[in-house]
């Protein structure tokens, strides 16, 4: 795992409120293992998660997102064979991650579904721990 997976895991875990143990793992319920057997809990240490490499994992963030009170929108850009993942508040405004705010790295852009997913999700959680959950 790349240092920049490993803190873009750990930043996401936390914001999915999975519980803190010793400072290098989560207690995390009711997550498939490589061994597809479920745990109704289970400690991952930090170099376990996979909110890199994982569409489960991906999809269960995409959803807290949306729990929180944002629409996403992970779509395949037709003729560029890349995937985007938009995040915005409500219907009315405009993507809080576009164009105009964020280079394509940042903003999610990649010919990889999961990796623009993950890249856009962790931009998300920072911004909202900045602006949204520190109010």
């Amino acid at each position: 795992m790349k240092p920049e997976e490993l803190e873009g895991n750990i930043l996401i875990g936390e914001f999915m409120e999975y519980e803190l143990i010793n400072n290098s793992a989560y207690l995390i319920n009711d997550k498939i293992k490589n061994d597809n057997s479920i745990d109704a809990c289970d400690i991952w240490k930090f170099e376990e998660l996979q909110f890199h490499s994982s569409m489960d994992w991906i999809f269960d963030t995409i959803a807290k997102i949306e729990s929180v009170g944002f629409h996403t929108s992970l779509m395949k850009l037709d003729k560029l064979d890349l995937h985007q993942l938009l995040i915005k508040n409500n219907y009315d405004t405009p993507y809080i991650f576009d164009y105009m705010n964020f280079d394509i790295q940042k903003m999610g852009i990649s010919p990889s579904k999961k990796e623009c997913a993950f890249k856009a999700i962790v931009v998300f959680v920072k911004w909202y721990n900045k602006n949204v959950k520190k109010k």
